[in-house]
Parts: C-alpha cells; structure tokens; sequence
C-alpha cells in the first residue's frame, strides 16, 4: 500500500508538473547555499550564492559584526580583518526559513605579495670575493615543537624583529644633526573632515623624505607623533628627523619617509590645560590619521602601501595615542612604537584627570590574527618623572596577555654624550633609532625544534626520467630524489618544491642535510602545508659530474634550468598528483644550488612564483672568474610578476665561502625595485644557533622561512 501511494503521489506531481507551468518542480526546490566558507582580503567584494532560489521568495543576509557589509542582493564587502559569519533567510509569503549560515574570513590588505627587503646589514667582506662555490655542511639544530605561526596563502613579508636585536648602545652621534645624511624636510597641507564637525579643515603636517628621494621608487612610512602641548614642529626642533636619516645612512634601517604631524586632532589644532577635552582631540587623531591625513600622503608621495609597510610612534602623549591607534587598527600598522608613553592605554587617575582607558590589564592585547605578525616597542626613561611607571604598567599588561613585544629602559643618548634617563629627547631618540632598527623587517625567527630530525616522517624515493636537454641530439636517463609527505595520496593535489644541491653534491644530500626534515615538521605543526619535494641532480651534463672549478662545470651547472623546466618538471607533473602553475610551484637551493635558484626563477617566473637563494654562490652578476648570468641591470622580474613572486636571499654572517655575493644580489634587486627577502643569520633555531657560516644551519633556517610564506598551512 506505501509502495502504491508513492508512485501515485510521484506521477501526480510529474503530471500536474507538466501540465500547469505554476505547478513547477520549484515548489520542491530547497534553496540552500552553493559556499558555506568564503575567504576575502579587506576591501574584496564577494556575491553569497543561493542554489534552488524560489523566483516569489525573498532572501535577506545579516552579519553578525561589522567587519563585513552585505547588500540585499548578497554582495559582501570586507571592511576589517577578522571573521563574521552571515545567515541567510528565505521568506516566502508569510514564512521565513533560515537557509544557513556563511562564514567570512577577512584577511589583512597586504601589498599583495610583497616581500620588503630588510634593512643592509654591515658586510663582512668588501667587494666580490670571485672564489669559487664550495660547500661545507655540519650537523643541524635539534629540540621540542615549535609553535603554530600564521600566514596568508600569498607571500608576505612578516612585521617582526630579526634576531638577538640589540636595544642597548646606539652608534655615536645618531642623535646629531649631521648635512650630510641629510634628506629632505617639506611643509605638508591636507583637508580634514575629521577635526570639526560638518567642515573641511586645512590641517598641516612635516614629512621628511630620505636622501636620494625618487618617484622611481617606493618607500614605507612611519607616522611620528609628538607630546601634549606640541606640534607638527616639536619633534623636527629636536632634529629627529637627523635620527632618521642617520639610521639610513647607517644602513640600520630601510630608506624611508617620516610624517610629523599635528597630533591634537580639533580644529584649532591645539588644546589647553590637563583636561579630558584636550586629551579627546588626542584620541580623534586615529579619525584624522587613518581617513584624512595616509590617504593624502599616499597620493601625494610615491609610498609602499599596506601594514608591512607603515608604522606608528610617538613621544609621550604620541606614544599614548601611537598605542591607541595601533591596537585599534592593527589591519593598518604592522609596527608600533611607544617611547615614555603617557597614561590612559589603561585606567587611571593623573593630574586631577581620571580617565576608564581603552583597555584593561586583561584586554590590552592585540586580535590573534596579528598578534605574531606586529612589531610592538615601549621605551622608557630610567628616571621618567613626567609619565611614572606606566611605560611599566603597560609592558606588565601585555605579558600578562601574552602579547610579543618589546621593553626596556634607558638613560637615553649615546656613548659620547648618555642622557639622564628623565621625559627627554635623549631617551625618545633612542628609542627612535631602535625603533628603526627593527622595523621593515621580516620576521625569520626559526622556533625551537624546527630544524630536527628526529619529526614526522614522510617517505623519499628515487625517480627517474628521460633528459633532453642535457647531451646534444641524445635522450638521457637521469634521477632525481622526490620526497612525500606521510601518508601522500594520488586523489589528493599537492605543491611542488624543487630544492637544488650545492656544488659538488648529488640528489641525496639536502634530504640527509635535513631539508625534508624541516618541510615534514612544519606540516606536523601546522606551520606549512604538504608539498612535494624534489631533488634533481642540478650538474645538467651527460655524466652529471662537474670537472673541477671551471666554466664547462659552470655552464653544466647552469644548463640545470634547460633540463629542470623541459624535461623533470613535465614528468614530475605527470608521475605525481600536483598543482601545476607558478603559485604552486618553488624553487630553492644552497651554495651552487642557490645560484640555479635564482637562474630558474629569474629567467622562467612564469613557472616559479617562489624563488629561495641561500647562501648563493657567485656567478648571477659578472664576477673575476664568470661573466654572469645576468648583469646589474637585467638582474630583475617582469612588472606583470615583480608584485606576485616570493623571493628570499640569505647569507651566513660569518660565511666566507661565498662572501659578499649574497649582498651584492640583495642590492641590485634593490635597484632594480624588485621586492624581496633578505636577511643574514647564524642559522639553527631560537634555542640552538649555528655558527653562521657556509652550513646546512644556515639554508635550513632560510628553507623554514620561505616554506612558511609559500605555502602556509590552510
């Protein structure tokens, strides 16, 4: 009798389906949605879709924060960083039904891709050694699980310190006034819809630009903001924007613009008096800042966009609202620097004001997101009588919450001339200087344990494929080592990663150095996502052996690329289950192997969009023994690939076998407006260093770093 009854009751709706077009299969239909996750970066657009849609019904979308907006037709915006999830209703005549719920991931807006170069460090060697690459491998770094760091799909350089930074003597006269590092200092207007309700106010700002200042080139800024009382003039009286430009010539940060701008944020622009009045134009400088006063200098200069790129600091009452601001838009400023901050941050009662603050002991952190990804500093006077101990305070509050950063106290000054550690420009300039120091910076801190060997375990296994790129007119059987991940599977897809030897070696040393060992730990942490790695034999020659430093070795060397990308790359693709394309694809090596890194990424980035130079030999620019690969002038990416590519160059401090080259390659790319990596290491991990020197230490810290930023565990 069921059976019957559903037969019956299926013809009928076939028949009535048929023969009445308002009787459609719609009224079966169950709307419901095509995505149920959806990944945006601030400021992308992104239509929610709604399968089974009933044409009378009407669909509504709320979100649950305003880190998003949604329209009614189900376009949303992503306005913060963060997720919001939005549910999506159904109505339809006097009933409304809930479809279901999306979850919105915003993402910070990046410089898409844009790996900023660090600061020069001093050399080692002066000028191109010309010596020949030679490898020199010791043992790796051991112990414990390192922790889970964050990372967009997308290379992106990491607003962190490098390591061991050294915030105590600075370099004599930094706080001098000094022509000849001198940049340029001009006068600034802008219009504010900020500072005076329903007017648009002219306001007035300093910026000091770094010598040799080009529209050629791109540089990051910083937004340094002065005390109560003061003005856009205050700081630059006290020359610190010599401070700035000495750090440049110093080489101890990046070339780079300084905004002075008026903090007090109303329209007369100043204010009078401890009161909570004045102190509130302070806090509406983050309206004036962030809407008014960036946008314009955006426009005006030529400047490197994006939280990588910007910092905010100040000097007391600057230090105050540098705080403010960057807690609050930590989707804008990667870097933030407090020196002898004033109070407010935190409650408190001072100089007959009492303010609740903006925080409390327990909430002054900043949003997970950004919290590993956010320089932060506060400096304060040895004997600051002015603001107390709340330079303290606020350091006490951010351990408390587990939030990274920076601490410490000074008498301010340098050897020639310490200052007295009081509420002084001796002290703010120096925290200044350290501020700069580590800022613009990528964060290559390598946790303990990283580097073991003793991790997860994937598989290796040799694989074979026919050359012909490698003996004129001849097809040649050679082999590469390719290593899984553990429990690889042919129905699942999985990046590439080509890593290449160093001069001399073969197919199994990177994999016993410990190279699969850092990939394999860093998906057991969650760090990096699975890949698969593979090791050619990078001497492209018919024997695969070089014949002494000479340049038929060179050149066999260099034909790696030839037989790489027309011959082992195709077959790799069809052996194993890969994502083919650039962004799915990396190419790194050591020594010799560092050198082909940069060959293949540079001549092929249509292939490549991660390219890993560590410890490069000589032989990509003309040296006394080579000609080059490239010259100083072609050593550069397509425009169409220079903003999209991940590239990373690393020098041992103490490397003398391949010398200077590394530098030399980080400063041609400098010209050339290439954005890239680069750091110098002692290699090993945060509890285990190595020596600094041509060593397996050394490329695998690089190989960690550049693995997180390629391909970030999803």
């Amino acid at each position: 009798m069921k059976k019957t009854f559903l037969c019956f009751s299926l013809s009928f709706a076939l028949l009535a389906s048929a023969l009445n077009p308002l009787f459609s299969a719609d009224v079966f239909a169950k709307a419901k949605l095509a995505k149920t996750k959806i990944t945006l970066t601030v400021g992308q657009k992104k239509k929610i879709t709604i399968k089974g849609k009933k044409k009378k019904a009407k669909y509504t979308f709320k979100a649950s924060n305003k880190k998003v907006s949604v329209n009614k037709k189900g376009v949303v915006t992503a306005k913060k960083a963060g997720k919001t999830k939005i549910t999506v209703k159904e109505k339809l005549k006097k009933k409304t039904k809930k479809i279901g719920v999306v979850t919105i991931i915003i993402k910070s807006k990046v410089s898409n891709r844009k790996s900023i170069a660090s600061a020069q460090p001093a050399a080692t060697n002066s000028g191109n050694t010309g010596e020949k690459p030679t490898t020199a491998p010791t043992a790796s770094a051991t112990p414990t699980l390192p922790p889970t760091p964050t990372g967009s799909p997308k290379p992106t350089a990491t607003p962190r310190p490098t390591e061991n930074p050294d915030y105590s003597d600075l370099p004599s006269g930094f706080m001098k006034k000094n022509e000849a590092n001198s940049g340029t200092l001009e006068e600034f207007y802008y219009d504010s819809t900020e500072v005076s309700e329903g007017e648009t106010v002219k306001r007035h700002a300093r910026v000091a630009l770094p010598k040799g200042y080009t529209e050629s080139k791109k540089y990051p800024v910083i937004y340094m903001q002065h005390g109560i009382f003061g003005n856009e003039y205050s700081l630059t009286g006290d020359n610190t924007q010599y401070v700035a430009w000495n750090a440049m010539a110093n080489d101890d940060m990046k070339d780079s613009i300084v905004v002075f701008a008026n903090v007090c944020a109303n329209k007369e622009g100043k204010g009078t008096g401890f009161s909570l009045e004045h102190y509130k134009a302070y806090d509406n400088f983050i309206n004036d800042l962030t809407k008014c006063l960036m946008p314009a200098i955006n426009k005006k200069y030529s400047t490197l966009t994006g939280r990588e790129n910007t910092a905010v600091c100040g000097f007391s009452m600057g230090g105050r609202v540098s705080l403010q601001i960057g807690f609050e838009r930590p989707d804008l400023f990667g870097y933030i620097g407090a020196f002898c901050p004033a109070p407010g941050l935190l409650p408190y009662t001072m100089n007959g004001v009492t303010e609740p603050g903006f925080y409390t002991d327990s909430t002054f952190t900043l949003p997970s997101e950004y919290l590993n990804d956010t320089y932060v500093q506060i400096t304060k006077g040895f004997k600051d009588d002015v603001v107390k101990q709340h330079p303290l305070l606020y350091h006490q509050a951010l351990q408390k919450t587990n939030t990274p950063h920076v601490y410490y106290e000074t008498m301010g000054g340098d050897p020639s001339g310490s200052g007295s550690g009081n509420h002084e420009k001796a002290v703010y300039q120096h925290g200044f200087y350290n501020f700069m120091k580590n800022i613009f910076k990528p964060n290559v801190t390598v946790p303990a344990g990283a580097l073991r060997k003793d991790g997860v375990k994937g598989t290796t296994e040799e694989f074979e494929y026919e050359s012909t790129a490698v003996a004129e007119g001849k097809t040649v059987t050679r082999k590469a080592l390719v290593g899984l991940p553990d429990g690889y599977n042919p129905k699942k897809k999985y990046p590439v990663v080509y890593g290449l030897h160093g001069y001399g070696w073969g197919i199994y040393n990177l994999a016993q150095d410990g190279a699969t060992d850092v990939v394999w730990n860093g998906y057991a942490n969650d760090v990096m996502d699975e890949v698969i790695m593979v090791f050619p034999n990078i001497c492209a020659n018919e024997s695969g052996q070089g014949n002494g430093y000479s340049q038929e070795t060179y050149d066999a060397y260099d034909n790696c690329v030839n037989d790489i990308v027309n011959c082992l790359m195709p077959a790799i693709n069809k052996h194993y289950s890969v994502k083919t394309g650039r962004l799915n694809t990396a190419v790194w090596g050591f020594s010799m192997g560092g050198r082909e890194a940069l060959n293949a990424g540079f001549k092929h980035p249509d292939k490549f969009g991660y390219i890993g130079a560590f410890c490069p030999a000589p032989g990509v620019l003309p040296y006394s023994a080579e000609k080059g690969i490239f010259t100083e002038d072609t050593f550069t990416l397509p425009d169409a690939y220079k903003e999209n590519t991940l590239v990373m160059i690393v020098k041992g401090k103490n490397d003398t076998t391949v010398g200077n080259n590394p530098i030399l390659y980080h400063k041609a790319l400098e010209k050339n407006n290439v954005p890239h990596i680069y750091y110098e290491t002692m290699g090993g991990d945060a509890v285990n260093r190595g020596g600094g020197g041509h060593q397996n230490v050394v490329y695998l810290h690089g190989l960690y770093n550049l693995m997180k930023r390629a391909f970030p565990c999803k």
